[in-house]
């Protein structure tokens, strides 16, 4: 199916890739992505998904725009504060680009019902057990599971293929231990970094669209002073509660 004419404009920069082309590009119309969170990590997320043409775009955050996030939330300005952050993202990525389908959330990741139509889950949230419960959500619903997270010069970066593979998952890394938590109001944070961790979530997202995402995981860790990517291994737990590896 070739895509209409004001489409082949709009995505020309894709489709004149040949790892996408038309067909990809068809793919991410065609995909439904929610996003949980919209602080530092979720601005970036859900403007560039926006951008590169997800078909049903979801926003979920229980938040208010406040004075504290605008710095690092380039979504939201003076203008906003006050104001639901679903309210305002849906308004801006909707101007961005007219032809994806926003729903939003204005509620608890845990308060939505448990049955959400949509192919992959992308995690920016700065609380471990929302992440914990994201990762147990798309483990049992066989789901694509994206986390990341910011702190002070660091960022890292997960992603997890539980469509096809059901060995390892977040809750295998990490528990419930407090110095898990990264909450950019706490430790602080530079702010490109968030922008690089959002951006990467969403290149993620687009090879886990278009079947390219290769591994079961990834796992790595950025660090902006030396400039370098970490593989890292995560410290598994023994007969994991959730995939049981």
């Amino acid at each position: 199916m070739s895509l209409a004419p004001h489409n082949f404009l709009r995505y020309n920069s894709h489709v004149l890739i040949p790892e996408i082309s038309e067909n990809g590009q068809e793919m991410i119309r065609k995909s439904r992505v929610l996003v949980i969170g919209l602080g530092g990590l979720g601005c970036p997320v859900s403007t560039y998904l926006a951008a590169s043409g997800v078909g049903c775009l979801g926003l979920c955050d229980f938040d208010c725009v406040e004075r504290s996030n605008i710095q690092r939330q380039l979504l939201f300005s003076e203008r906003d504060i006050g104001i639901p952050k679903v309210q305002v993202a849906r308004e801006k990525v909707m101007n961005l680009n007219p032809d994806v389908l926003v729903e939003s959330y204005e509620i608890k990741f845990n308060e939505l019902v448990d049955d959400l139509n949509y192919d992959i889950f992308i995690d920016c949230t700065d609380n471990m057990e929302t992440k914990l419960l994201l990762n147990d959500y798309c483990y049992k619903s066989k789901k694509y599971f994206i986390s990341a997270a910011a702190s002070r010069l660091e960022g890292q970066l997960i992603g997890f293929d539980f469509k096809k593979h059901r060995k390892c998952c977040l809750r295998c890394i990490f528990d419930h231990d407090s110095s898990h938590q990264f909450n950019c109001a706490d430790v602080g944070i530079l702010i490109p970094v968030l922008g690089v961790m959002g951006c990467l979530q969403v290149t993620m997202a687009i090879n886990m669209i278009l079947d390219k995402f290769a591994k079961h995981a990834v796992l790595s860790r950025f660090d902006s002073i030396r400039n370098e990517w970490i593989e890292l291994k995560g410290n598994t737990l023994n007969h994991c509660q959730v995939c049981g590896f």
